[in-house]
């Protein structure tokens, strides 16, 4: 599949969830999800200072309401997502909000469109959509940051995901449904965890690669949480990795 069909699919995808999205996601399991990623999130951004955060694959607002909520840091905040309806949601859930959001995918902005970024981040598998191998994505990610030194936070499908083992194999690339969704795919890239180590490498990052657990998708009961966090830090089946750096 070229970039240009890959871009065009992805638009129509997450536009058609665009309406609805926020309810597939609102559970007791994703709650749970959503402060993991949070507690992850404000450790790279110091309080009470003034942090410039560049999101990927924005969406509704999950990742600016997770920032904004749980750290004194004043965040100047933009958001780069495909989905002209996601934007849309995301503008009516933050009227008057400081936010700056671009419509267009993560392949087709410029290497010079950002400067001194302080943190780049991709949260909840967002980075596996686009199309990119990971060293143009991270040539073109370090290229927007701060000279000076800041974060990135990307997350990842996992190649060995237990989720998506059974149907896929350990294909790269396959086609993704969202969580009890129906009706339609999209292309997505699924990478290992020494596949994240080796990019980070190439570029000199010191890179910590975590999980959000082997039951995400399985077998999500509250009761299972503490089960799925103590496996995530030994198992490979983990249906997603993120790379923090």
């Amino acid at each position: 599949m070229d970039e240009e069909e890959w871009v065009v699919r992805q638009a129509q995808y997450w536009d058609s969830l665009a309406a609805t999205y926020d309810c597939v996601y609102d559970s007791v399991w994703s709650t749970r999800e959503n402060a993991l990623v949070a507690s992850r999130l404000i450790s790279l951004v110091p309080p009470r200072v003034m942090c410039n955060v560049l999101e990927l694959g924005c969406g509704t607002g999950l990742g600016y309401d997770l920032l904004v909520k749980n750290t004194s840091a004043k965040i100047r905040y933009t958001g780069v997502d495909v989905s002209s309806k996601m934007l849309a949601k995301f503008e009516r859930k933050y009227p008057g909000e400081d936010i700056h959001l671009v419509n267009a995918a993560v392949e087709e902005i410029q290497p010079d469109q950002f400067k001194n970024i302080d943190l780049v981040m991709a949260i909840f598998t967002s980075a596996s959509y686009v199309r990119l191998s990971l060293d143009s994505l991270l040539r073109k990610i370090l290229g927007w940051m701060n000279p000076d030194g800041g974060h990135i936070y990307l997350s990842f499908l996992n190649r060995a995901s237990l989720r998506l083992a059974l149907e896929w194999g350990l294909r790269p690339e396959i086609q993704y449904a969202s969580r009890r969704t129906s009706g339609g795919a999209v292309p997505a890239m699924r990478y290992s965890r020494s596949d994240l180590l080796v990019a980070a490498r190439t570029y000199g990052l010191k890179a910590n690669v975590v999980s959000l657990g082997p039951m995400v998708g399985l077998f999500e009961l509250p009761f299972a949480w503490p089960l799925n966090r103590f496996l995530a830090d030994f198992a490979l089946g983990s249906h997603t990795i993120e790379m923090i750096a």
